[in-house]
């Protein structure tokens, strides 16, 4: 049997949930200097929710969508080089 679109999305959906649980539960017990994972704390500022300033941007506005895309990465970088430094790396 051919499966629908909606059949085999659900599939993967599923598939990749497996997957990230199996790295999440690979990676707990490792230091952070292994997985250099960064979330930065501040969310993107698209739909409901707001960012920074208390507004919401719009997700079409493609040169706001670039800067806040670029300011999370900026906020990134630096919350690693502060651990980085922390850890002597």
């Amino acid at each position: 049997k051919e499966h629908t679109v909606a059949e085999k999305n659900a599939f993967s959906a599923k598939a990749l949930h497996v997957v990230i649980q199996e790295l999440k539960e690979a990676k707990k017990d490792m230091p952070w200097e292994e997985s250099f994972d960064v979330m930065p704390p501040t969310a993107l500022p698209f739909g409901a929710s707001a960012g920074a300033a208390g507004t919401s941007l719009d997700i079409h506005d493609d040169l706001k969508r670039e800067v806040a895309f670029y300011d999370m990465a900026l906020e990134a970088v630096h919350e690693a080089r502060k651990r980085c430094e922390e850890a002597n790396i």
